[in-house]
């Protein structure tokens, strides 16, 4: 039988006196504690009707209480990064949630719809929404059951060999699903989770681990990057046994260098892969067959299954040969969300697509060659644009490769590459010159999450809002008002909404959610 999150949370608690999470504050709080803050907000949340609640998922207990709170509830949660108003705007006007939990002028405020009439339907497996980015550009929701997210936590927690003395610092953004993952699967291990509340970056980051007797440390490329130029590997942090990268392909040498640290230090290394649509984790390379291939993700996590599929769907069996890599597993999201009617809608995927291009080697580990949406078909030849990157990336030229059938083109950081770039996609490519056009650019964009976006060069989407939606819900209840017109309007928008300050810290003055007037 299969012990829900929060069940565990209280199991713990009845158990033994353990610490659950702690803060680079000093505060920390006990599995107990954390059994009886979350039992109260559930309760705050209603234990009926399946509702719909957004929280800002900052590395606080405030949010941390109410994600758990919400699944105790029986609630479906959508997590959201707490500094950006934008991803907020599009979530409010198309999935209008029942509940907001966001902290306003310091203090968290808990706010609740009350409609006119019922609530639109949300399907009873609905457990999480992950926001990510279709291939317009469009937000759109990932939709996960309880089994995704049971599933993956248990399966990380399995490979990883958790334990309750294990104490993870959760340095990763908690609206990410790699960072909820980390905080999970500790959680189902019994373990812990510090929140340092520093970056990588911080002098102090290594020592302030070390004191708080972290075991385990997981971070992006860009996070690997930050630590190699802090000169972490030179720190001792007594307790470290795991680090773990995903989220993009770290640099080979990085690899090399973490993976030799970690088993200096009689640790272990961790390469893996996966993406929201799985709940996380699909792969990963068991740190002992960890070698010099950078682009090998490994096996399939456990529970898991991955198959390589031809152009016509035909399974492809034999090593070496290129294909679609797919996923099977109980972690495979129930489909995505672009609006709140799409919440009522069951499991529609057996079978995740990963859009990977891959091959399977003799000793059966899998590697990744290209994004399928990265290649392009230029004068009859097949280019992928991850490969010319990383022709770049070999003769030192940092670039973002895009292209279509009329040719090849080359962002880079270092103006004075230019013309060398060109010259090298040429031979790489084995295209004509003048199909290759190559420019400098100041950076390359990065995500929220510290995944690098280097090729985008797309706007945010304009219209998709409703107008009205978006004027209910801009003015919330405001002790404070900025203005007599707004003053008035938002005493008017009033009726459609009951404001709940959160217990633990009072409530204050709220501010525009929506950014539409």
């Amino acid at each position: 039988m299969i012990i829900p999150l929060t069940d565990i949370v209280s199991e713990i608690a009845r158990s033994e006196d353990r610490t659950a999470l702690l803060f680079g504050s000093g505060r920390s709080l006990s599995y107990a504690e954390l059994d009886e803050q979350t039992r109260h907000f559930a309760n705050r949340l209603g234990l009926g009707k399946k509702r719909l609640v957004a929280i800002a998922a900052e590395a606080s207990e405030h949010a941390i209480v109410a994600y758990l709170a919400a699944l105790r509830a029986g609630h479906a949660v959508a997590m959201l990064p707490s500094c950006d108003e934008r991803p907020w705007d599009d979530f409010l006007c198309a999935f209008q949630p029942d509940f907001i939990f966001r902290p306003a002028d310091g203090r968290w405020c808990l706010i609740e719809e009350v409609r006119s009439g019922d609530s639109p339907a949300i399907h009873p497996d609905l457990t999480l929404l992950l926001m990510t980015s279709g291939s317009s550009g469009t937000a759109k929701a990932v939709r996960l059951s309880y089994t995704n997210l049971d599933a993956n936590s248990r399966s990380m927690a399995a490979y990883l060999e958790l334990a309750s003395t294990d104490r993870a610092a959760l340095v990763l953004p908690l609206h990410y699903s790699y960072g909820l993952s980390v905080l999970n699967s500790h959680l189902i291990a019994g373990g812990s989770i510090f929140f340092p509340g520093t970056s990588v970056m911080d002098g102090d980051f290594a020592r302030i681990i070390d004191e708080n007797g972290c075991t385990n440390l997981s971070g992006v490329p860009y996070s690997y990057e930050l630590l190699e130029r802090s000169n972490f590997r030179a720190a001792e942090i007594k307790a470290l046994r795991v680090m773990t990268v995903a989220g993009g392909k770290l640099n080979a040498d990085l690899i090399r260098l973490f993976r030799d640290h970690m088993r200096t230090t009689g640790g272990r290394f961790f390469v893996m892969y996966g993406q929201t649509e799985a709940t996380a984790r699909i792969a990963f390379v068991p740190p002992e067959s960890l070698s010099d291939e950078e682009e090998r993700i490994g096996i399939a996590i456990p529970g898991g299954n991955l198959t390589l599929v031809d152009d016509e769907g035909k399974s492809i069996a034999q090593s070496g040969i290129a294909g679609d890599l797919i996923y099977r597993g109980p972690n495979v999201m129930m489909g995505y969300g672009m609006r709140r009617s799409d919440l009522a809608r069951g499991a529609e995927i057996e079978a995740l697509n990963t859009g990977d291009m891959a091959v399977q080697e003799e000793q059966g580990f899998f590697r990744i060659v290209g994004r399928k949406s990265r290649f392009a078909k230029i004068a009859g030849h097949r280019i992928g644009f991850d490969m010319m990157e990383q022709a770049l990336l070999r003769e030192g030229i940092a670039a973002a490769v895009i292209g279509d059938d009329a040719g090849l083109q080359a962002y880079v950081i270092d103006a004075n590459s230019v013309k060398r770039a060109r010259r090298i996609l040429a031979e790489a490519s084995h295209l004509p010159a003048n199909l290759i056009s190559a420019a400098a650019r100041d950076s390359f964009p990065r995500l929220a999450s510290g995944k690098t976006t280097p090729a985008s060069s797309r706007t945010r989407r304009k219209g998709g809002r409703n107008p009205a939606w978006c004027r209910a819900m801009c003015w919330m209840p405001m002790p404070v008002y900025s203005s007599p017109r707004r003053q008035s309007q938002g005493y008017l928008r009033l009726t459609r909404w009951r404001f709940t300050p959160f217990s633990a810290v009072g409530h204050g003055a709220r501010t525009p959610l929506c950014r539409c007037s």
